[in-house]
């Protein structure tokens, strides 16, 4: 009984957070609290204003930190199951392997883009559009490539703004074509077991390797990018325009460090061959991140 309360006091929680984050992030502004009754505690803090109130702005990144707290607070989880279950890990899955994995290609994903090699990529590849249709093509083709070497999250931070600025540029709606992105991301995150921290779950509460992982899902991924772009194509088919000018964009000028994207492009790929390698070496995914 007293494990069924727990588990509807983190069910409850958990709800509740993930609506907040929701709620806060889709804001269009920041929601800002008065706390008068807080005043005491804010002038201890320094957070006062010059006209002695006190605001606090909610931040929707901090939520999740907060709920983890709560359940911890309210014994609805333990803080040794908390630690061993979400940190340390129990038999096969160790989820701070998993994180060390994904941290390690969003950092070398991310130098990458600070090179300006990503931008690059996509510039060029953008570049031999002549119609609505062939853009999105373009896009949801460039966004699935990039994360089958990177992650679905690298490319959706990266890539939504250029194609905002795309579609600013040109003077017709983004929204085709940041659906194409977002789709095209996601779907293809499913190819290789270090696509998608899930995947690194999935692989390793059942012991699969990323050959093998590669080896179930590298046909339906592919099926599903065609089927979505096609529905995308039929759905969309009276928005996109015949006809388009893009802006004149020198890719070479979005290269900000040739060297460094050669260097970071190369350490990227020898990651991801080693980790196409790892059952042969007998090596874990993390020591190679």
């Amino acid at each position: 009984m007293q494990n069924q309360g727990r588990l509807a006091g983190a069910t409850i929680i958990f709800v509740l957070t993930v609506a907040s984050v929701l709620f806060l992030a889709l804001r269009k502004h920041p929601l800002k609290l008065s706390a008068g009754c807080l005043s005491r505690l804010g002038t201890f803090l320094g957070l006062h204003k010059g006209d002695g109130e006190f605001e606090i702005t909610v931040d929707h990144n901090w939520l999740p930190v907060c709920g983890a707290l709560l359940m911890v607070a309210t014994t609805a989880c333990s803080a040794e199951g908390a630690w061993e279950g979400g940190i340390v890990g129990r038999s096969q899955m160790n989820p701070w392997e998993v994180l060390m994995v994904f941290f390690s290609l969003v950092y070398v994903s991310g130098s990458l883009d600070i090179t300006g090699g990503i931008s690059y990529v996509a510039i060029r590849a953008t570049a031999y559009a002549t119609t609505g249709r062939g853009l999105l093509i373009l896009v949801y083709s460039m966004s699935a490539l990039l994360t089958l070497f990177t992650s679905n999250d690298i490319v959706v931070l990266l890539l939504t703004p250029l194609v905002i600025q795309l579609c600013n540029a040109v003077k017709f709606n983004p929204k085709p074509f940041l659906f194409a992105q977002f789709f095209a991301a996601n779907i293809a995150s499913m190819a290789f077991l270090f696509s998608n921290p899930t995947n690194l779950i999935i692989g390793q509460s059942y012991g699969i390797d990323p050959i093998t992982y590669t080896k179930w899902m590298l046909l339906p991924t592919v099926g599903a990018i065609l089927a979505c772009l096609i529905g995308l194509l039929f759905l969309y088919r009276h928005e996109l325009p015949t006809e388009i000018q893009l802006p004149e964009m020198n890719p070479e000028q979005a290269l900000r460090d040739k060297k460094g994207a050669i260097i970071t492009a190369s350490i990227l790929f020898t990651t991801l061959f080693v980790f196409f390698l790892s059952p042969y070496l007998s090596l874990p995914l993390w020591p190679t991140a």
